[in-house]
């Protein structure tokens, strides 16, 4: 049987009535509850040109329409691509069976953009292209609402280029289209752009101001996305809401600016926000990163049930004001915890180098039934680092790929980082192969681990290669490197090393910054006080 419907002609417009009659047959078993007759379909409808053939003979043959539903409801855990583009050709079929069935059983603007929606969220540009294609054929191209979507889609598989031509083609274009291209730009981190495109709008509502704001600020503008703000509140026509406050809130906390925090504190009780936890947990967390514990914790104190991301920010606050034991007391205070807040826990004991208490709270916390994510496994792993623990390590490195079989780049940066700091080089090397997708802090954690060895020109080979990929350094791998240079005793390299930074622009960062004044205090050391090779390394 299997034989048979895979010879079958995919896009023959002629089936035998005995082929079509199999092929109902099989649609009709799917939709009644026979296991065996379930079992047999969903293995048979992995099969792209399978499913389409028992859609349309079960169209040709006029089955009631929600048996179709319930076989092809069957396919939701076959590949992603298979459900969206099948139930597209089956909505297809129908209309052309039964032109008069349109407005009975299908809504193509609405199927079409729920196939958008979802490649859009499964970045799949193989669906978004398909579909676009067929809104095009069906004569649907000139519907707003779908070219919209078609922007959104394109936008966020990354293929910007497109959505700007969906956007330019456009006949007709409403607030949420101008929105959806700006919010793609900015996403994209195309800002000059997306800011000429904002002065442009022929109409601005609080949507536009929003995604000028959270573009500005995920492009590292934070100034610029106070500046957005401020033009906001003097344009009358546009009232800020939660978003805007939520955004320049974390503007302000990332600059430390307490006047500017105690202005929009004011700000949002005149807008009649501070009654709303949603805005009292921003409001708390940018006092914290302000510097200023204490009016957190009148906001924290005035609110009746505080949410998990208020408890949570107080316990980072008390961690970093008041030591690590308050922020323990807070956090057993808590009437439930999440993730989150385990997660927010066990970081702030494995940044103070607490190993073995560390992995205690990670053991509570998964005996309690919590399960971990990529955040946990990178702050315990980093605690068996500090306190040197390889079996616990290649423990939790067996544990994260029964759940995680593809490493996600956090763990594989963290699992670099304890191989490397324990010796284990080869190891860190092959974790590092097998990551999927490779970043800075995994190119450091390498360059790092290497460099503590004593393999100072390894180190330097690895960083060539982290350019040529090309990845661009950070602050941190920079400091690394100028390290490593320091203790090959190259004056030349040292040179070089400095140019490069003064080039990049990072010269003026902490951690560049500390790496510069040791080299060069070493330097005048060495010249008093010549050392012993094997204290060369102190990276």
């Amino acid at each position: 049987m299997h034989t048979a419907f895979f010879s079958l002609p995919f896009g023959s417009s002629y089936y035998s009535p005995g082929e079509y009659y199999l092929g109902a047959m099989f649609c009709d078993a799917m939709g009644r509850d026979y296991p065996v007759c379930q079992d047999t379909c969903k293995e048979l409808i992995y099969s792209l040109v399978l499913l389409l053939l028992l859609i349309r003979s079960y169209i040709f043959w006029a089955f009631p329409i929600f048996v179709a539903a319930k076989g092809f409801w069957l396919i939701k855990r076959a590949s992603f691509h298979f459900p969206v583009i099948c139930w597209m050709n089956m909505q297809n079929f129908i209309c052309q069976s039964n032109p008069l069935s349109r407005s009975s059983y299908v809504d193509l603007s609405q199927r079409y953009y729920e196939a958008l929606k979802t490649s859009a969220s499964q970045k799949s540009i193989f669906v978004t292209q398909k579909t676009h294609a067929q809104i095009t054929v069906s004569g649907l191209y000139s519907s707003t609402f779908l070219q919209n979507h078609l922007i959104n889609s394109y936008s966020r598989i990354g293929l910007v280029s497109d959505s700007v031509k969906v956007f330019s083609e456009a006949e007709f274009r409403n607030v949420f289209s101008w929105n959806t291209m700006i919010n793609g730009l900015a996403d994209s981190g195309l800002m000059k752009e997306a800011e000429k495109l904002f002065d442009e709008m022929p109409e601005k509502d609080s949507i536009s101001w929003n995604s000028m704001m959270s573009g500005y600020f995920n492009n590292g503008k934070v100034r610029d996305t106070i500046k957005v703000f401020v033009l906001m509140i003097k344009d009358h026509r546009c009232v800020p809401d939660l978003f805007s406050f939520s955004c320049v809130m974390k503007a302000c906390a990332s600059l430390r600016y307490v006047k500017l925090a105690f202005q929009l504190h004011g700000l949002a009780a005149k807008f009649e926000f501070w009654e709303g936890k949603s805005i009292s947990s921003s409001i708390i967390d940018m006092y914290i990163k302000s510097g200023e514990l204490d009016y957190a914790e009148r906001v924290f104190s005035r609110i009746s049930g505080p949410n998990l991301f208020c408890w949570n920010s107080m316990i980072h606050g008390y961690s970093k004001f008041h030591g690590i034991q308050m922020a323990l007391d807070l956090f057993n205070q808590m009437p439930e915890r999440d993730v989150v807040s385990w997660n927010t826990m066990i970081s702030i004991l494995s940044q103070h180098g607490i190993g073995k208490q560390t992995l205690s709270m990670f053991v509570q916390m998964c005996n309690l039934g919590f399960v971990p994510n990529s955040m946990t496994y990178a702050s315990v792993l980093s605690a068996c680092t500090s306190i040197s623990d390889l079996s616990w390590g290649t423990h939790l490195h067996a544990r994260v790929l029964r759940m995680v079989p593809n490493l996600d780049v956090y763990i594989g940066s963290g699992l670099i980082d304890m191989y490397a700091k324990c010796g284990w080089l080869e190891y860190a090397k092959r974790v590092f192969s097998n990551l999927k997708e490779q970043n800075e802090v995994s190119w450091t954690s390498l360059i790092g681990g290497v460099a503590q060895f004593g393999c100072g020109e390894e180190a330097l080979e690895i960083f060539k290669k982290m350019r040529e990929v090309p990845m661009a350094p950070d602050e941190f791998t920079v400091g690394t490197v100028i390290g490593v240079c320091s203790s090959l005793k190259d004056k030349s390299l040292g040179e070089q090393i400095h140019a490069y930074v003064m080039k990049i622009g990072v010269h003026s960062s902490v951690p560049v910054g500390n790496a510069l004044v040791t080299i060069m205090l070493r330097r005048i050391y060495l010249f008093l006080f010549p050392l012993p090779t094997c204290m060369g390394f102190f990276w």
